[in-house]
């Protein structure tokens, strides 16, 4: 999905809407990382299947967000010139 952006020349509402997708990824990520880090103190269960469950976890859901929020910004600025 991401190869079509290495022939884009990037204009300034291209990089306002990677921007508007990068910054909630990125507190998704923030937050992830902290409930994650606060369940495992609680529960004190630390193990190896559960710090991988932690770093897919963290790693899979910030991409999904941005994707979305990116996909909807294009399609919303498609529709915008109509």
């Amino acid at each position: 999905m991401y190869f079509r952006y290495f022939s884009v020349i990037p204009d300034e509402l291209f990089k306002k809407n990677v921007q508007k997708a990068a910054s909630p990824s990125f507190f998704v990520s923030i937050t992830i990382s902290a409930l994650i880090a606060g369940y495992g103190a609680l529960t004190q269960s630390i193990s190896a299947q559960y710090i991988a469950t932690g770093l897919a976890m963290n790693f899979a859901i910030p991409i999904f967000v941005f994707t979305g929020i990116l996909v909807n910004s294009e399609f919303n600025e498609v529709g915008d010139e109509d």
